[in-house]
């Protein structure tokens, strides 16, 4: 089969290049007519409560057995490549999360590994993984151990965090062989589709019920992955009987736990990461190649149907894709070796299982990257939304009064009519800075009369007073419109919730990419003193915030 990667055939909708400058909680903002809002006076993120502060947790467990010393194409071994990927990993986490604590683990045989005293920090994790460098990997593959065990050291030494907020990223070639312990068992006979369809008894089985809704499951499978047989051992390409193969099993796995699963074959040298790990439908991903040949273009490509076999004679490359398509035009790497794709995924890819892939020509023949296998994340049906689901920021006048936070949206055929809207109260990772549950609040429904996306002119649709429930815990709290309310074209949602000196009430998402005009502030230090009828005669008058709030409209 033949691809023509030339022909721009688009998965997104359109490729979007934009520049995000930042807001500091010092510098001043602009308000909606583009007159200066003092915000080291009148607005405050809030402190840096440091290690008091709810944070995710990642362990990272590296396989280190005998199988992870088959060279790949790159010239270095598996174990070799995934400790390097691993500390990408890890870097990538601290620049999503700078609060977030790693522990570091090995497993080899009957050796289970901590590298880390703990969950630690940035430096530490990296200074832990650089302790690999030059070590043979050897042993048998307690995988089933490995993945109770480490699930039992997540869940113990961070009872309290939630699902999304413990991760656990495992990086290996698979082939369980040798486990003795609670998930320990024979291999499957059946496996999925449906998820979680493996023999009782099995350690599949076992694994699977063992992690399920405990943690965000990352997986990075290594191997000699070239067509997808699922009876063939992914190390020696030998047939094994085996009914489910490592590479549906680890898939099945992270995605039933709200992960991701990468594939990296013993042939494929380029690096593929993606931004966020999972894209989200209607929203902007990026996806970074690194390991370019800086002389020949790069390109993006894409299945919905899966892992394959597919040859491109004109880049003298076999991607490991099932009719692949390409997304995003042709990139020409830096000197480094890198390119990025900053693309919008369609809102209609909600729910959708997307393998991609990078490729590159050359002579003798071309290259190709890992195979990122996300789901795209569903946006939630009947829902307005921008945010990924968490908070990592609060915001609030320093002397106290009424916020107000609002967003645009941009009304969809079926979602005229409102009926909610959902707002996080206080954060999860700033508890007690908020008013608590019972405290009075309002939410309000405008109509923005030019579409212009600016506030400034906004006619009100509805109010519906209601109160502070579920602080501190990044639940959303839908509060429901006594009447339900028409819109079209641009329409905003916004709350008010009055709060004292010191206290920091609007949420926001600092983790995904914001689109200036979106999201806006503007309030007054009057308690009970907002003007929702006319935001331009309120003491601060509307402003773009540079971040999105964990706020949504309901229909």
């Amino acid at each position: 089969m033949q691809i023509r990667l030339f022909q721009y055939n688009p998965f997104v909708i359109s490729l979007i290049l934009a520049v995000f400058i930042g807001l500091s909680g010092g510098a001043p903002a602009q308000d909606g007519c583009g007159s200066a809002v003092d915000a080291a006076s009148v607005m405050s993120m809030s402190p840096d409560n440091g290690d008091s502060r709810a944070v995710k947790y990642m362990a990272v467990v590296l396989d280190r057995t005998g199988s992870m010393t088959q060279t790949r194409s790159t010239g270095n071994t598996r174990g070799e490549d995934a400790l390097a990927a691993a500390k990408t990993g890890v870097v990538n986490f601290f620049d999503k999360v700078p609060n977030g604590r790693v522990v570091v683990t090995t497993f080899a045989s009957s050796n289970f590994n901590y590298l880390t005293s703990g969950f630690v920090g940035e430096a530490e994790a990296l200074a832990a993984l650089d302790t690999l460098n030059g070590q043979t990997c050897t042993g048998n593959t307690r995988l089933a151990d490995a993945i109770q065990i480490f699930c039992d050291y997540l869940e113990t030494n961070a009872p309290t965090a939630p699902q999304d907020y413990r991760i656990m990223a495992v990086y290996t070639d698979g082939d369980e062989n040798s486990s003795t312990g609670i998930c320990s068992g024979p291999d499957s006979t059946i496996g999925p589709p449906p998820a979680g369809n493996y023999s009782t008894g099995s350690w599949q089985q076992k694994c699977w019920d063992y992690c399920l809704d405990k943690h965000t499951m990352n997986v990075v499978y290594w191997g000699l992955y070239r067509g997808g047989e699922e009876g063939f051992d992914p190390d020696t390409d030998i047939d094994t009987g085996r009914a489910v193969s490592d590479e549906a099993f680890f898939q099945d796995l992270s995605q039933s736990n709200g992960g991701t699963y990468v594939q990296c074959g013993d042939h494929q040298s380029l690096q593929l990461s993606l931004s966020p790990d999972q894209p989200i439908a209607g929203k902007m991903a990026s996806f970074i190649v690194n390991d370019a040949d800086p002389a020949e273009p790069v390109f993006l490509a894409y299945s919905t149907k899966g892992m394959g076999s597919t040859t491109v004679p004109m880049l003298n490359v076999t991607l490991d894709l099932d009719s692949p398509k390409q997304a995003g035009p042709s990139l020409t790497p830096d000197p480094a070796g890198t390119a990025a794709w900053t693309i919008k995924i369609p809102a209609s890819a909600a729910g959708v299982t997307v393998w991609f892939q990078v490729v590159q020509g050359g002579q003798p023949e071309g290259k190709i990257s890992n195979t990122a296998n996300p789901i795209i994340v569903n946006e939630q049906a009947g829902v307005y939304r921008y945010d990924d689901g968490s908070s990592e920021n609060l915001w609030g006048w320093s002397t106290g009064g009424d916020m107000c936070w609002m967003h645009a949206f941009d009304a969809v055929a079926g979602g005229e009519t409102i009926t909610s809207v959902q707002t996080m109260f206080g954060s999860f990772s700033f508890p007690g800075l908020s008013p608590g549950n019972g405290t009075a609040c309002e939410v309000f429904i405008w109509n923005d009369p030019t579409n212009d996306y600016d506030p400034s002119d906004c006619i009100l649709l509805a109010s519906e007073a209601s109160m502070v429930q579920n602080v501190d815990t990044d639940m959303l709290n839908k509060i429901m419109l006594s009447s339900p309310v028409t819109v079209s074209g641009v329409f905003f949602v916004g709350c008010v919730l009055t709060h004292g000196a010191g206290q920091y009430v609007a949420p926001t998402d600092e983790t995904t990419s914001y689109v200036w005009g979106n999201a806006y502030f503007c309030g007054t230090t009057v308690p009970g003193g907002f003007d929702a009828g006319n935001l331009m005669a309120n003491q601060f008058k509307p402003a773009d915030i540079g971040n999105f709030w964990c706020l949504r409209g309901g229909y």
